[in-house]
């Protein structure tokens, strides 16, 4: 606990007045942190559930050649695509809009700081989505388990505990739900932004930078058949 605590001003970072600023726009990063953390323990969490899914057996054959199974897997498939769809793409606005800045002037952090906060509502999208995606892909994991699942001796039991946090770290996710909005009718109200100007017309957005780690790079499920 802090209280009436003194710091000497040769320790200020930033200027007086202005430190929340700096601490929204390290949120709004944050957010876009956690969305991808989110998607990194969603692949490792299918990746055990569709090993498993070809080790289990019952009534003779392995889960994983079970309809119901089949149906989980792709529907966890589909959840880590569309994540990191969306993380590719605000990431990919992010850099498009900073690769615009002038680094020239001693006000670049200043317009550095305003150029993140422009995507203030994609980085709480991002969040909010993959966060709860994630818990749908931990929460079928341990179903794909059964029993197995809930002990500590397998690991998506702690995949399963430790997902729980991601929509509570960063500005709860009924936090960014209010955030979302309110950015968005800003931009609005403002006649637009970057972000706004590709969020409001149809058929038109930045180009994002190609990245080299493929189109989704997921271990396949190795399912019998």
């Amino acid at each position: 606990m802090l209280d009436n605590v003194k710091v000497p001003v040769e320790n200020l970072l930033g200027e007086p007045g202005k430190g929340h600023k700096i601490a929204f726009n390290v949120l709004n990063v944050g957010r876009l942190k956690v969305a991808t953390q989110a998607l990194g323990m969603s692949k490792r969490a299918f990746t055990e559930a569709a090993s498993y899914a070809t080790m289990r057996k019952q009534f003779g054959k392995a889960i994983g050649e079970f309809g119901a199974i089949r149906e989980k897997l792709a529907d966890m498939t589909a959840a880590i695509f569309a994540s990191e769809t969306v993380i590719y793409r605000v990431a990919g606005l992010l850099d498009s809009r900073l690769a615009l800045l002038d680094h020239s002037g001693s006000d670049y952090y200043e317009r550095y700081q305003k150029a993140i906060e422009e995507y203030a509502a994609e980085c709480a999208i991002a969040k909010v989505f993959c966060t709860e995606q994630l818990d749908m892909v931990v929460d079928e994991a341990v179903q794909i388990y059964g029993g197995y699942g809930y002990i500590a001796e397998y690991p998506v039991e702690r995949y399963y505990r430790d997902a729980r946090i991601q929509r509570i770290f960063e500005g709860t996710n009924e936090i960014n739900r209010i955030l979302i909005p309110t950015m968005l009718f800003r931009k609005a109200d403002n006649g637009g932004s970057h972000s706004g100007n590709w969020w409001t017309r149809r058929g038109t957005a930045p180009p994002l930078k190609p990245h080299t780690r493929g189109n989704l790079p997921l271990p396949p499920p190795r399912l019998p058949g």
